[in-house]
């Protein structure tokens, strides 16, 4: 990793080149190697120019894939690293130099296929992480009394959203009698919690309790196609393909509630509970069907099946953003290292 910047601490330049042993197989080479400069680089606006190169090598070891990260954290390390050693060779604050160097909302990030940052919060993470975790007061260290002394660092990160252009997720959804829902969905919950995620997307769009949707896990014989549940895709991907299934059986359930309520589908509206069609808007009157009824019709005389099935693909990658700060005590003595305290302050939504 090189880096360099001007008298005033602006970044002018960034070289990565990364290393990748495969081991015997190549299945994950170029793809897990890639992130390492396009998930790091970006980090930073400022770069004139930046250059990222590697090399992957075959080795007489157990084939090499990706684990939480994708190679991404590897790059990560390495570029903050040398930014905070550049912070020390001008005597400026770490963070000083981030802050002024950092991407920014609606900058284009040439390193990250181009794509804008429509969305990005982590100057907002940084300032959180920094008041967290007493940056101020504590940086750059402080004597603990005799071997003993703390300091305190930071560090920014990014990752992405699905692979764009490749990855796809499909979701099945059905009104059942009584009208409740079946979800089906075809990513896998691995402990991630996807399951009850996408049931609570499912909850809100269709404007019901999260106990009114079944969720079905996967099952590769019967479940909707979905490219798998890696690359923080899943709540992006999958969650807007239940979106549009959500979407599409809402006109469905609107389709068959005109024909029983004998009306135009324009003059109708679904709140989650019943269909209700306003009579006279001077004394409030209407007449409703409630989804339950509509659900137990449908069991008979029906050509209208209540089922709804969509896919989402996405051509771009949106990342989300983080910074953390650890607090660490080192014995100068021995040179044993505790960490005495790490914060986080993570730019994904609302958890």
């Amino acid at each position: 990793m090189k880096v360099g910047c001007d008298e005033n601490g602006i970044l002018q330049a960034m070289d990565v080149y990364t290393l990748s042993n495969t081991g015997a197989y190549g299945e994950h080479g170029p793809t897990t190697v890639g992130l390492s400069g396009h998930k790091s680089i970006p980090l930073y606006r400022t770069p004139r120019a930046f250059r990222f190169c590697y090399d992957v090598v075959y080795t007489n070891r157990m084939s090499a894939g990706a684990y939480r990260g994708y190679g991404a954290t590897q790059g990560i390390f390495a570029v903050e690293s040398a930014i905070s050693e550049l912070a020390a060779e001008l005597h400026m604050d770490p963070v000083k130099l981030r802050e002024m160097n950092m991407v920014k909302e609606g900058d284009i990030m040439p390193a990250y296929y181009g794509e804008p940052a429509n969305s990005c919060a982590l100057d907002r993470c940084v300032a959180r992480v920094k008041d967290m975790i007493g940056w101020d007061e504590k940086y750059p260290r402080k004597e603990m009394g005799g071997s003993k002394v703390r300091g305190v660092g930071l560090a920014m990160a990014m990752q992405g959203s699905a692979i764009s252009g490749v990855d796809t997720a499909s979701v099945s959804m059905k009104v059942n009698d009584d009208g409740f829902y079946t979800l089906m969905i075809g990513a896998s919950d691995m402990g991630t919690g996807c399951d009850t995620t996408l049931a609570q997307v499912a909850a809100e769009c269709m404007g019901c309790e999260m106990e009114d949707i079944v969720v079905y896990g996967t099952d590769t014989d019967i479940s909707p196609y979905d490219s798998g549940s890696y690359a923080s895709s899943t709540a992006y991907l999958t969650g807007m393909a239940v979106v549009k299934t959500c979407e599409s059986l809402k006109k469905k359930i609107l389709h068959k509630a005109a024909k029983y309520l004998e009306c135009r589908e324009e003059e109708l509206e679904f709140d989650g509970v019943c269909v209700r069609k306003t009579l006279c808007e001077e004394d409030g009157s209407f007449k409703e069907l409630s989804l339950k009824d509509i659900g137990n019709y449908v069991m008979c005389n029906n050509e209208d099946a209540l089922q709804a099935v969509e896919s989402h693909s996405s051509p771009v990658s949106p990342p989300p953003f983080m910074a953390g700060a650890a607090e660490v005590e080192v014995d100068r003595e021995t040179g044993q290292v505790e960490l005495i305290r790490f914060v986080a302050a993570v730019d994904c939504g609302t958890p």
